[in-house]
């Protein structure tokens, strides 16, 4: 399930790359900002990274320090990358954007809604996490109470 779910947003992205791109090749005025360039490199970027995962793994494998490095950046720039996707599809929508019309503006649309709910149900479950994680059975709490014990143990010893 996680394969087709990546793959599907890979063929979103090379989608929008295609869409972005033939917007900037028909000098599409009212589609020119920073919001167009900015989702075409990402959508270059992810392409790239995500075909260099399937291509040499042993890399991405060896070097675990430079994959969350490339997946911390990935993501932080993912983040702004669903500003610009819902704030330019909108963008489009209010200026009546004749030249843009078409599949690509309402995927740009949507994908960028389903990143939203996904951050919305990631940090909802991460909350849920923390609030649940602190309870007495949680195993931060028994580890942090076995760490008190052996410090006031260690200070009795050495008095």
């Amino acid at each position: 399930m996680i394969f087709l779910t990546r793959f599907l947003i890979f063929l979103c992205n090379l989608y929008i790359l295609f869409y972005v791109y033939q917007l900037d090749k028909d000098n599409c005025k009212c589609s020119d900002n920073f919001k167009r360039d900015y989702i075409f490199y990402y959508s270059i970027v992810y392409i790239f990274v995500t075909i260099s995962l399937i291509l040499f793994p042993e890399i991405f494998l060896q070097n675990m320090k430079l994959t969350r490095a490339i997946k911390l950046l990935l993501g932080l720039a993912l983040l702004f990358n669903i500003y610009c996707l819902y704030t330019f599809s909108k963008e489009l929508d209010d200026d009546k954007c004749k030249c843009s019309y078409g599949f690509g503006k309402d995927l740009i649309k949507v994908f960028s809604l389903f990143y939203i709910i996904v951050l919305i149900i990631i940090f909802v479950f991460i909350c849920g996490i923390y609030i649940d994680g602190y309870g007495k059975n949680n195993k931060i709490n028994s580890n942090l109470e076995s760490i008190t014990i052996i410090k006031k143990i260690n200070k009795k010893n050495m008095s």
